[in-house]
């Protein structure tokens, strides 16, 4: 039997570790306390316990799942392609002098796409396993779905219950699947424009929910922002502007940084960086700290 993986990152480590210090870790405010804590390692940050796995009892304090590692193993598979595709990226950033150079090919564009649903849906903030009783069983109830659960019932031998939790939650997660809330989503997001927005100094932070989402008044996503890496920042927006990297000014990246520790928004316990001293910028700015 497969042994699970008990800390189940839901910001990846390959993303984290495109922030870490030549220590090989990252600096850690803790937004409630208000001070900085040790730095750490990917490994030790952005994860919970047993993250994607469906318990077959949801009532039951046993850790008995169904299907284990399941989930996990597929974000971990589609985290290798992710990880390529940004390298590809900030290298491109890091290289070109070339304003009107198309950063991404078509293939990138779409893997950056499924790359941002991935992150956004997985993450606690916006994942939300699926327990509720009368769901299941209206679900359990349709003709759409007797067949297969039966059939699952019968190839695990878990009861229908656990197997149709188990089917919903991995909806959040694989974009592979046609009609699942990842590849709808992955869908909306590739009509946006989307623009790199690259600082030679000031570097950018990120909290344990990684955005900054702006809603227009008809509570519509206008923009999406992402850091990549300390350097770079990906923006989905509505402009028809599309797939180039702009280059920005110190201001510009207080203002962006405002937004991603937005923790009021975010709901983050804690803020990182590549260091100490971009977070207290961040701070100053936010005029939450003295210069």
């Amino acid at each position: 039997m497969e042994q699970i993986t008990k800390k189940q990152h839901f910001i990846p480590e390959f993303y984290l570790k495109n922030f870490c210090a030549d220590d090989g870790k990252l600096a850690v405010y803790n937004c409630k306390y208000n001070d900085f804590g040790d730095r750490k390692t990917p490994a030790q940050i952005c994860y919970e316990k047993y993250l994607y796995e469906t318990k077959v009892d949801p009532d039951s304090d046993a850790e008995n799942f169904v299907l284990v590692n399941e989930v996990e193993n597929n974000l971990r598979d589609k985290e290798t392609i992710y990880r390529d595709c940004i390298a590809r990226i900030l290298y491109t950033c890091s290289s070109t002098k070339d304003k009107r150079k198309d950063i991404c090919s078509d293939d990138d564009i779409k893997i950056l796409n499924d790359f941002v649903a991935n992150m956004l849906l997985r993450n606690p903030l916006l994942y939300n396993k699926v327990d509720d009783s009368d769901l299941i069983r209206e679900t359990l109830n349709s003709e759409d779905y007797v067949e297969s659960i039966e059939f699952l019932t019968e190839l695990t031998g878990y009861e229908p219950e656990a197997i149709l939790r188990f089917i919903l939650n991995l909806d959040s997660t694989d974009s592979d699947l046609k009609d699942s809330m990842a590849n709808l989503l992955k869908k909306q997001i590739s009509k946006f424009g989307f623009t790199f927005f690259v600082s030679d100094n000031k570097r950018f932070v990120f909290g344990e929910f990684p955005f900054a989402i702006h809603m227009n008044k008809s509570n519509r996503f206008d923009k999406i922002l992402i850091p990549l890496s300390p350097t770079c920042l990906l923006m989905y927006h509505r402009h028809p502007t599309c797939n180039k990297m702009i280059i920005v000014n110190d201001y510009d990246v207080n203002v962006y940084n405002k937004l991603l520790s937005n923790i009021s928004v975010s709901k983050s316990k804690r803020l990182f960086a590549q260091k100490e001293e971009d977070i207290e910028n961040v701070l100053k700015f936010r005029g939450e700290i003295n210069d």
